[in-house]
């Protein structure tokens, strides 16, 4: 990572101190920009400009700056250096998950210590699912509107440590409710603004794999959550999750804060090579003269504005099938401690355990998944040829089709005819992994596609996903008792299937249509 400086200005990455060492200018970039006076040597770097002695509290006080400039493409960061952000915000993205799963083994226990009603038991629970899809939006309108990501992760993050103090200490139930909401919302900015991290700071070519990384940091929580949790609540108490939570909010806070600079690029200075060149939107900026932008307007804030992306069909029929794929994973999370406690008569402090399968899909699909979305991407440039640029819909590889038509819905008619049939407790355990392997593909496929059409607007594009998919899991989590009781369980295991199978096949169309529908839309900014 960067090593601290004496002033902000001197918090340039150490690619641009070794490039100004060797007289390499910005222009030698292709960058309508003059070229930047010669920087101090790496020794000089270390201890401050100039030689002056490390000043502990400048270096703070560069750190808490709201918006400190950009000066260099954040893609021309060191490897190290980015490989620590990427662990930042991958540890960032466990929050939402773990603070969720935390709580679920020792609901029992807050039930009784607060005398509190099932339907405001619920509500701790449903709300926070809510919120986890209402959240991103805003952080993600914030982010964009603003031109900012460190401070969204910093002031976010800060919001869900004080909020998970708030549910460790309250003897209220409704308060509970309250603080459950806010730990939500401060949990879940990196949903979306981290997908616009990882597009600061890789190429398309290199975003698949990074982006898998992100999104295994994702799974860790539900897969670890309900363990913890059980033990947690089991040796110390129910407010014990939320202390542990705490913690752990707090150590991602720190590390984000001495670690992660400031990374919002700006298409508009740095550029982004596309597949092709889609007419801009000037709705902020006008052109004038090559490579130079004013200020036409007022710029205003809305933050449901990432919804607007939503009318695109582009954009709608990836959101639809991710939400979809989500959906059947997340149902399927409500019901499995019930019916394994019922079917197969597992203990209540071994049910936790019995999630160990669908984690360890998340786990295992977003590590390779990531590699082999930017595999078929590399594949379809070379096929086109050398000096081809990437298509966002080479994100549609034929293993995003095979998990969406085989793995997913093979994973559901095994789940729920097994179940059906008293078969090993076994097998409806592998069947989640398949489920949960199988959606992380699409995830990872449909993440990286919104992020790499509409350049420059990742967070918003993902927080509008992400809406779609909370809103259409909470709704199918809210049917699946009901359905379980009324047609059964290896039913919905051949309606999800079906589902997702027609999902799949939407995305045929988008592979054949995609890039005539994107150039119609003429979206490379906030629509007007």
């Amino acid at each position: 990572m960067a090593q601290p400086q004496a002033t902000l200005a001197s918090e340039v990455d150490l690619t641009k101190t070794v490039a100004d060492s060797t007289s390499v200018s910005i222009a030698d970039h292709g960058k309508d920009e003059p070229t930047s006076p010669a920087s101090p040597s790496a020794p000089e770097a270390l201890s401050g400009i100039d030689s002056e002695p490390f000043s502990l509290k400048a270096y703070i006080r560069s750190r808490l700056a709201l918006r400190p400039p950009v000066t260099s493409d954040p893609r021309n960061l060191p490897s190290l250096q980015k490989s620590l952000i990427l662990l930042c915000i991958t540890s960032a993205s466990c929050l939402p998950g773990l603070s969720s799963t935390l709580y679920l083994p020792v609901v029992p226990q807050v039930t009784e210590n607060l005398n509190a009603s099932p339907m405001s038991i619920n509500l701790t629970l449903s709300l926070f699912i809510l919120f986890m899809g209402v959240a991103p939006i805003i952080w993600a309108s914030v982010s964009d509107y603003l031109e900012i990501r460190r401070w969204i992760y910093l002031s976010s993050i800060t919001i869900f440590c004080l909020s998970s103090i708030g549910c460790a200490v309250t003897d209220n139930v409704i308060v509970l409710i309250i603080l459950r909401c806010c730990q939500s919302f401060g949990s879940s900015a990196v949903e979306s603004v981290g997908a616009g991290t990882i597009a600061d700071l890789w190429a398309p070519t290199e975003r698949g794999s990074r982006m898998g990384i992100y999104m295994a940091g994702g799974s860790v929580g539900p897969l670890i959550g309900p363990i913890i949790g059980g033990f947690l609540g089991e040796a110390f108490g129910w407010r014990s999750t939320f202390w542990v939570g705490t913690g752990l909010g707090l150590l991602v806070l720190v590390m984000i804060f001495f670690i992660s600079p400031e990374t919002y690029r700006s298409e508009a200075k740095f550029g982004e090579h596309q597949a092709e060149s889609l007419p801009q939107i000037q709705d902020e900026t006008q052109t004038q003269g090559k490579g130079h932008a004013v200020r036409a307007g007022t710029k205003t804030f809305n933050p449901l504005k990432s919804l607007i992306y939503l009318r695109y069909g582009f954009i709608l029929i990836i959101c639809v099938q991710g939400a979809l794929c989500f959906a059947t994973m997340f149902t399927y999370e409500t019901i499995i401690a019930v019916i394994y406690t019922e079917v197969y008569g597992t203990p209540a402090n071994l049910v936790g355990l019995t999630f160990l399968g669908g984690g360890t899909g998340n786990i295992i699909g977003s590590l390779i998944g990531g590699k082999i979305s930017d595999y078929y991407l590399r594949e379809a440039i070379r096929k086109r040829g050398a000096d081809s640029k990437p298509l966002p819909e080479d994100r549609l590889s034929p293993f995003t089709f095979f998990s969406g038509i085989v793995i997913i819905p093979l994973g559901c008619l095994l789940f729920g005819w097994s179940i059906w049939a008293r078969w090993s407790i076994g097998f409806p355990i592998f069947s989640f992994f398949l489920i949960c392997f199988g959606m992380v593909q699409i995830l990872i496929a449909s993440s990286t596609y919104l992020v790499d059409a509409i350049p420059g607007k990742g967070a918003s594009a993902i927080a509008s996903a992400a809406a779609l998919q909370m809103l259409i899991a909470s709704l199918m989590s809210l049917m699946a008792t009901p359905w379980d009781n009324s047609i059964g369980v290896q039913w919905i295991g051949v309606l999800f299937a079906a589902v997702n199978i027609l999902g799949t096949l939407a995305y045929v169309y988008l592979l054949f249509k995609g890039q005539e529908m994107r150039k119609n839309s003429k979206i490379t900014a906030y629509p007007k």
